[in-house]
């Protein structure tokens, strides 16, 4: 029994090691969008995200949707109120897109 019960601890407490929280999973997602040039900077408190224009007008709406819900989770990893992220252009400042938590992606 003792044995037992020492397996279920060690398992746990590496199930716990391992586990990554919301926030250093959207970080590490962010990192990687960033590294492949996708997306430049993001801020959270502004509710906006600076993205390469040609890669995002390129892309295909079902990659721009999922990729905009998520910047919102992302956003809203770092601000719970959060319900809309704008995609702006790195280059221009303009916004060219804006996922509503309710309403999806629309390009703009």
């Amino acid at each position: 029994m003792k044995k037992i019960f020492f397996l279920v601890v060690i398992l746990s407490f590496c199930l716990s090691v391992n586990a990554e929280n919301n926030m250093e999973k959207t970080n590490r997602m962010m990192n990687e969008c960033i590294q492949k040039n996708l997306c430049y900077k993001a801020n959270a408190s502004l509710q906006e995200v600076y993205v390469n224009e040609y890669a995002w007008r390129n892309a295909y709406i079902d990659d721009k949707e999922s990729i905009a819900l998520f910047f919102l989770k992302y956003t809203q990893a770092r601000n719970p109120q959060a319900k809309f992220v704008n995609i702006n252009s790195a280059t221009s400042g303009k916004t060219i897109g804006v996922y509503k938590e309710y309403f999806g992606y629309k390009d703009k």
